[in-house]
Formats: C-alpha cells, structure tokens, sequence
C-alpha cells in the first residue's frame, strides 16, 4: 500500500468501534453507572471522529499536491504528442464557437496589425476559411514591413562568409 496511513485510520477506525463495544456491554452490567458509561462511550467516539477528520483532512491536502503535480506532468506529456500546427485547428474551433454565440471574430483583430498592400486576395481567402465570409469590419492599418537582413553564411570548404 503506497500510503499506510490509511491502513492505520481504518484500524484506529475498527479498534475503537471494538472498544464502544466493550463499553456498551459493560454499561449493561448489572450496578454499572450507565449515563458514565455512555459518557465514556461518546467521548470515544468523538476523538475517533476528530482523529479521523485530522487525518483526512492531511492527506486530502497532499492528495491535492500531488493530482495537481501529476495533472502537470500528464499534461505535458499530452502537449508532446501533439502536433504543433494543432494550435491552428483549436483556433479555427474557438472561432466558429464564438460566431455561434454572436461574438465578434478575434483573427481578425490579431491579423490586423501585419496586413500588408496589395495581399487582400490572400486576406480575403484567410477570411473566408476562419469563418466562412469574409469579415465585415477592416479598419485595419497596414503597416509597411521590414526587410530582414540575412546573416552571412559560411563557405563549408573555405570558411569565407558568403551571401546569396
């Protein structure tokens, strides 16, 4: 058993009930006080309850630490196996649902910052595969791009750097 503490609460658990037992049939002893005897039988009772709530309590929280340490580590486990360009399809997913629910689409609010001049063909068939039409609302602001400047390359034989 990996966590014996709860083979001990059961036992704590059984013992005690066997030792309200022994008291109840003491109680009907002939001469017994039977009100001290009760008395004595409830406060069994009750520290078997406190003692079992400590310990549940206890272990609920490690329990708790635990779930969620494992839920991260399943996770990511899960995340591995994934394929990257899923992200893709769970954002074409969200999309339909928020159009569903009348909601206002949020590619294109994203994709507003990097339209570029004279690509509104290719906007327009992103638009259409997101949601089907293409969207009512293009106050984007097209902003120019920059040129990225490649690195130089090394020559594999020589170790010159050269450009393409």
């Amino acid at each position: 058993m990996r966590f014996p503490i709860y083979e001990y609460l059961y036992q704590l658990n059984r013992n005690l009930h066997e030792t309200v037992e022994i008291l109840e049939h003491i109680r009907k002893s002939p001469g017994i006080d039977k009100k001290q005897f009760h008395a004595y039988q409830v406060e069994i009772e009750h520290l078997r309850a406190e003692a079992s709530q400590h310990v549940a309590d206890t272990m609920d929280q490690i329990e708790a630490k635990e779930s969620a340490q494992l839920w991260k580590q399943k996770r990511a486990y899960e995340k591995s196996l994934g394929d990257p360009d899923d992200v893709y399809f769970e954002a074409r997913d969200r999309e339909e649902e928020r159009r569903k629910q009348g909601l206002p689409s949020l590619i294109g609010v994203l994709r507003g910052h990097i339209r570029e001049p004279g690509n509104e063909e290719i906007d327009q068939e992103i638009d259409d595969e997101v949601d089907g039409e293409p969207e009512k609302t293009t106050s984007h602001v097209s902003r120019p791009t920059r040129k990225v400047r490649q690195k130089p390359r090394q020559s594999k034989r020589s170790g010159r750097s050269t450009r393409n």
